[in-house]
C-alpha cells in the first residue's frame, strides 16, 4: 500500500522554494496562474532531481481536470493518470494526503496496475503526490516522477510541500482567465484534449446504446487495445472511427494491463 502518512510541514523551506521558482524563466507562451505553474514545476525537477512534475487540477472523483506540467516532462508521462482512469494523484486527492511510492514497479505501484506499466514505461521508478488544498477545499495535486527508486529524504519532503503550498497561492491569486473572462493560453490547451475525450465518450454513449461511464471505460480499454493515447482515440471517433460493439467492456481493463 502506498505510503499515504501525514508529513511534517514544510513551511520553513518556502523561501528556498520560491528562490528557486524565481530563477526559471517564464514561458512566453503561457500567462497568469499556468506560466507560475510551470515555473513551479520546472523549479521542482531541478530541485528534486526529478524526471517530470506537473499539478493537476480536480473536480470531485479526481481522474479528469487540467494538468500544466514542466516543459522537461516527458510528452504523455502526465497524461497516463487521465488515461487510465487511476493513479497517485487520484488517491491523493481523494485521501487528502501525500501518496508516497519509491518503488513504483514494487508492490505499491500494483494499486494502479495500468498507471504502473505505463509510467514505469517512461522510465518512472518512483512518484511522490501532494494535495493542493486549503482547509477543506482541495484544488488539486502536485504530482512528482522520479527517474530513481527510493524515498523522499526529509529535506525534501519539506521542499516538495513548500513547491505544494505556493502551488495553492499561484491557483487562488494568479489568474486563470484573461481580461476578457476566457482561460488564459495554458490552462484552454489542457481543456482541449479533454473536451476532445468528452465529445468522443458523448457520441461512444449514443452509438452504442451505453451509460456514460461504460462509454469511457469502453474508450480506455479500446486505447489500451489499440496502441493510442486516449486523446488520440477521442479525435479517430470524432472524425467517424466507431468503437466494435463487443469491445471496452469493464472487465477487458484487467486483461488489457
Amino acid at each position: 500500500m502506498a505510503d499515504t502518512r501525514a508529513l511534517p510541514g514544510g513551511s520553513d523551506r518556502n523561501a528556498d522554494a520560491l528562490a528557486m521558482i524565481r530563477s526559471v524563466a517564464p514561458s512566453s507562451d503561457l500567462d497568469g496562474a499556468a506560466q507560475h505553474l510551470e515555473r513551479l514545476c520546472t523549479a521542482a525537477i531541478g530541485g528534486l532531481g526529478l524526471l517530470g512534475a506537473a499539478v493537476r487540477l480536480l473536480q470531485p472523483g479526481g481522474t479528469a481536470g487540467v494538468t500544466v506540467a514542466a516543459r522537461e516532462t516527458p510528452a504523455g508521462l502526465v497524461d497516463i493518470e487521465f488515461d487510465v482512469g487511476e493513479g497517485p494523484g487520484a488517491s491523493c486527492y481523494a485521501l487528502s494526503r501525500p501518496v508516497l511510492v519509491s518503488d513504483l514497479a514494487g508492490p505499491d505501484g500494483n494499486e494502479w496496475p495500468g498507471f504502473q506499466h505505463a509510467a514505469v514505461e517512461q522510465g518512472v521508478a518512483a512518484v511522490f503526490a501532494f494535495p493542493l488544498q486549503l482547509g477543506a477545499v482541495s484544488l488539486g495535486t502536485l504530482e512528482l516522477f522520479s527517474p530513481q527508486r527510493g524515498p523522499l529524504t526529509p529535506a525534501d519532503v519539506a521542499l516538495a510541500r513548500a513547491f505544494a503550498e505556493i502551488g495553492v497561492v499561484a491557483l487562488l491569486d494568479g489568474h486563470p482567465t484573461d481580461t476578457d473572462g476566457a482561460l488564459s493560453p495554458g490552462f484552454d490547451r489542457a481543456f482541449e484534449h479533454r473536451a476532445d475525450v468528452a465529445q468522443a465518450q458523448g457520441m461512444v454513449m449514443v452509438d452504442l446504446g451505453v451509460s456514460l461511464v461504460e462509454a469511457i471505460t469502453r474508450l480506455r480499454a479500446h486505447s489500451f487495445a489499440i496502441g493510442l493515447s486516449l486523446s488520440d482515440l477521442a479525435r479517430k471517433v470524432i472524425n467517424g472511427y466507431e468503437l466494435p460493439a463487443d469491445d471496452g467492456r469493464a472487465e477487458d481493463l484487467d486483461r488489457l494491463r
